[in-house]
């Protein structure tokens, strides 16, 4: 019931169980009246992102579906998507082979019965040095989160992190070139 009240308002809940820690409950509330995220004209990051290639890779549709339309409406001109990080493999060489190299991959570090992002990102390396990759987790007591660097991640994103958040990393990421 609480997932469809939910759904219908824009939003999300994620469940997920963990017998070692407990299970982690997280709700993803709109930030608008009409239950979508306002695109605002003044904000520098619709035009940082206008043209920008981003690939997002979670396991949990919600978090796909959620993310991918604040992203929208933060001006990102293409928004792929990725359950897990063999798929993403699979589209970012795609991408690279038609000569449009996505800008940048958010990844999620676990992922039930796939490739998570510690895996993914080794190979994503091998595909293209350079590439700008962000690691996502709801774990932040996770050792690869604090020292993402050292494991080649551009920045990391805390589960459920915020629009700004997510605003800032980009801008972050996509302007370096270290």
């Amino acid at each position: 019931m609480s997932y469809s009240i939910m759904r219908s308002r824009s939003g999300a809940i994620t469940i997920d169980p963990s017998m070692a820690i407990g299970t982690v409950l997280q709700v993803y509330l709109s930030t608008s009246e009409e239950g979508t995220v306002k695109e605002n004209h003044e904000d520098d990051c619709s035009y940082f992102l206008r043209g920008k290639r981003i690939l997002l890779v979670d396991d949990e549709e919600m978090i796909r579906d959620v993310t991918g339309r604040i992203l929208k409406n933060m001006g990102a001109s293409y928004i792929l998507f990725a359950e897990e990080g063999q798929k993403a493999l699979e589209i970012y060489r795609e991408y690279l082979k038609k000569q449009e190299p996505i800008d940048a991959v958010i990844m999620d570090l676990t992922i039930l019965g796939g490739m998570g992002g510690k895996e993914a990102i080794d190979e994503l390396r091998k595909i293209d040095p350079e590439v700008k990759a962000v690691v996502s987790s709801g774990y932040a007591g996770d050792p690869i989160l604090s020292n993402y660097r050292k494991f080649g991640f551009k920045g990391v994103l805390i589960k459920p992190y915020n629009i700004e958040e997510l605003k800032n990393i980009l801008k972050e990421v996509l302007s370096n070139s270290n």
